[in-house]
């Protein structure tokens, strides 16, 4: 019969996940053969300290009065050293900017982020939301005739940050942080 583990094991185990969250998972019995030494000490995590390095904000946030899908950050994330196991090497962040909802797309080349965009406004319109604009870095994958005509011809107004000022793109930036801290920590 298997060993109970104790919260710091399952922690790793589970990709660092919080202990209010394991602790939903135990006590909720969502998973099975998740046995826990429930007298097993709840202790910090470096990795997870370590990883979740901040910076003051570059501005505060804003109210949100717009509908879902009406404001869309995006941003592209990578070239990284190291190809996933199907050979992806970048990634196409979305966050829409009232519900925060994120949507990643994995890319092998950065030529491929013209249809992803196209394919991720187009989902949107087919569930009943009315794209309005999209809010985008000056990186040339977004910068193309091509993107920029579809764009215009369905109605969106592209919002465009200055050259070199990520901060600017602060919604996508943030969420590119958070994902990478859940890589590194895993």
């Amino acid at each position: 019969m298997p060993q109970a583990k104790g919260w710091k094991t399952w922690h790793c185990h589970f990709g660092h996940i919080s202990y209010s969250g394991l602790r939903k998972l135990f006590d909720q019995e969502l998973v099975t053969g998740f046995l826990v030494d429930c007298d097993s000490p709840i202790a910090d995590c470096m990795a997870c300290i370590e990883a979740k390095q901040s910076v003051i904000p570059f501005n505060k946030g804003k109210e949100r009065d717009m509908e879902p899908g009406d404001l869309t950050h995006v941003n592209v994330w990578g070239k990284y050293d190291v190809a996933s196991i199907n050979k992806f090497q970048y990634y196409l962040l979305f966050v829409d900017d009232t519900s925060q909802y994120v949507t990643v797309e994995f890319l092998k080349t950065k030529d491929q982020v013209a249809p992803k965009v196209k394919n991720y406004f187009t989902h949107l319109e087919v569930k009943g939301m009315k794209p309005k604009a999209m809010h985008i870095d000056h990186g040339w994958e977004f910068i193309n005739k091509n993107l920029l005509q579809w764009c215009y011809a369905k109605g969106m107004e592209v919002h465009m940050t200055a050259p070199y000022s990520p901060s600017q793109n602060s919604i996508a930036e943030c969420m590119n942080q958070t994902l990478e801290e859940l890589a590194q920590v895993m």
